[in-house]
């Protein structure tokens, strides 16, 4: 794909219906952002198998039923951010093991079932801010235990946001985070 790979409605005007995306299964790259919006029908992410790399950022926000990605698991590359944000029924970050860095932004908010970040145990580093924010169910930060550098300054985007988690029990996954962190956020 040459620009946007969008599955659902950015606009918001109506809700996606979009229930199987098995007749994706052919795209292996999106040269700007994948973007899944809205779907108020679609459990799983089930034909995208095949994506391996995307050009800017990948956004999952307001499905509804969306309890997996385990279908992202082939994306080795993201060249900007990762946002999963308002997702209700999703419960891990299963898929995206094979992520090392992530350039931008990490935003993990308002993901209501999520139990922990697991999928996110190779990532090693951010050059901008992680946010965990609003997750209800959220019990500890373990699958975060191979970061270790978050950069950016404080004025733009490093920094470390942990605010609002109810159930988070510690925050032991941090224990390898070495580098100067600019700003530091935790929140009960």
């Amino acid at each position: 794909v040459l620009g946007d790979f969008i599955i659902g409605d950015i606009n918001l005007n109506t809700q996606s219906t979009v229930t199987d995306l098995s007749p994706l299964s052919s795209i292996k790259s999106i040269d700007l952002n994948l973007i899944i919006d809205s779907n108020i029908y679609l459990t799983s992410l089930d034909g995208l198998e095949n994506l391996s790399s995307i050009g800017k950022n990948i956004i999952i926000r307001e499905n509804a039923l969306l309890e997996n990605i385990q279908a992202l698991h082939n994306i080795t590359k993201i060249n900007v951010s990762l946002w999963v944000n308002k997702n209700p029924s999703l419960l891990n970050l299963r898929g995206l093991e094979n992520l090392k860095t992530i350039p931008g932004e990490l935003t993990i908010h308002d993901n209501g079932s999520m139990i922990s970040l697991e999928g996110l145990n190779n990532i090693t580093s951010t050059s901008s801010k992680v946010s965990i924010q609003y997750n209800e169910s959220l019990k500890n930060l373990d699958a975060l235990s191979n970061l270790t550098s978050i950069t950016g300054d404080y004025y733009c985007c490093g920094g470390l946001s942990i605010k609002f988690n109810p159930r988070l029990q510690n925050i032991d996954g941090l224990v390898n985070l070495r580098h100067n962190i600019y700003k530091l956020e935790i929140i009960d």
